[in-house]
């Protein structure tokens, strides 16, 4: 849809940007898939107590890897798109955008 709208230039911009901000969620995934099992282990068995704890310590693991990936991504927006060419340059809104 976004082609019918912009050129293939800006569609590759665009698709760069995405590119980049499609890293943070892969801490959260990467993070699911090592515990699910221990999850669902612990719920079965009725460890409430342990689950609690676990995930507690997930989150502090996520929101310590994923707040400051999020502020590079904010904060070097513009170098981070040039590393791929000026051209690129241009989608550094994007990336903010999509970035929050």
């Amino acid at each position: 849809m976004i082609g019918f709208y912009l050129n293939a230039r800006e569609v590759g911009i665009y698709a760069v940007a995405m590119g980049l901000v499609a890293f943070v969620p892969s801490v959260l995934q990467a993070v699911n898939q090592i515990f699910t099992p221990t999850i669902a282990e612990l719920h079965a068995r009725g460890d409430h107590e342990l689950l609690r704890r676990i995930f507690q310590t997930l989150t502090k693991w996520i929101l310590g890897l994923t707040i400051p990936l999020i502020t590079m991504l904010l904060i070097f927006a513009r170098p981070l798109m040039r590393i791929f060419g000026r051209d690129f340059e241009a989608g550094w809104s994007v990336l903010v955008i999509a970035g929050r």
